[in-house]
């Protein structure tokens, strides 16, 4: 039914179609309510109409501001510690995906 549900989805939004990551929130949904249908509603809706989908669209957009959002505000609370991970060769960015 997971399988099902994305293949679905895929096809109900051709622009986002299938991303790796989508299936742990279908997952999820899915363990919640065993319920084909009604997850399959509530992931349309979460992605579509709440805008989770611009995480995973083409070239990740939300994730993308999230990220740098994220950096900002690291290197305003802790510039020490942006400092060592930089030294280190460690992005914030490998850990937060």
């Amino acid at each position: 039914s997971l399988q099902r549900m994305l293949n679905a989805y895929a096809v109900h939004n051709p622009e986002v179609g299938y991303c790796q990551g989508m299936n742990m929130i279908a997952g999820l949904l899915l363990l919640i309510s065993n319920n084909e249908e009604e997850s399959f509603a509530v992931l349309a809706t979460l992605m579509d109409d709440l805008g989770l989908c611009e995480f995973y669209k083409e070239g990740f957009p939300r994730l993308q501001a999230y990220l740098k959002a994220v950096d900002e505000h690291m290197a305003r609370v802790a510039p020490d510690l942006v400092t060592h991970f930089t030294k280190e060769g460690v992005e914030l960015k490998m850990y937060l995906q």
